[in-house]
């Protein structure tokens, strides 16, 4: 009676093991998956926020630009002629591009305070190259009054993504079931 049942209760560990493994395995498997997931969501995070920023910085660089390379009478002037403009055409239209990149940028970013920052940094470039009338230099009052928009947008990229990495998923956090 004995030999029978000493193969029947190695098959009965034998099952329990491999439950026990196969549901371990379903766990790690899980868990890295959830691991991954959060680890690829924080990775585009952190793109978003360097694509911003470059975003700023290429258009502030060309906005710059473009202030040092034309003239304060033409650059001030609410309406140039086409000739002038025609003149200055290979200096304003890059700046142009790249500010509108910066403003096209910001409606997508989840973070509401990095907006209003890159939004108000939007405002100034786009002022500085589309000038209304009795507006002054809005650019040279921009960098005379420290921290200027730009400064304050890139801080606030700069704090945010820090602390994104200073936060980055290297476990996953236990949710609480209903």
């Amino acid at each position: 009676m004995t030999a029978w049942l000493i193969p029947l209760i190695t098959a009965f560990i034998a099952a329990i093991t491999v439950v026990a493994g196969a549901i371990v395995t379903r766990s790690a498997t899980h868990y890295s998956a959830r691991l991954h997931a959060d680890q690829r969501r924080r990775d585009v995070e952190l793109a978003v926020l360097d694509e911003c920023r470059n975003a700023l910085l290429d258009a502030a660089d060309a906005v710059q630009s473009y202030t040092f390379e034309v003239d304060d009478e033409t650059r001030l002037t609410p309406n140039i002629t086409p000739e002038r403009f025609s003149e200055i055409r290979p200096i304003i239209e890059p700046a142009v591009v790249k500010a509108q990149r910066l403003q096209f940028l910001i409606p997508a970013l989840p973070w509401d305070h990095i907006a209003a920052a890159l939004t108000e940094a939007s405002d100034l470039l786009q002022a500085t190259l589309v000038i209304q009338e009795s507006e002054g230099d809005i650019w040279k009052e921009a960098m005379d009054n420290q921290p200027n928009p730009i400064v304050v947008a890139l801080t606030a990229v700069a704090t945010h993504r820090r602390h994104l990495l200073e936060t980055y998923p290297v476990n996953v956090r236990r949710s609480r079931r209903a």
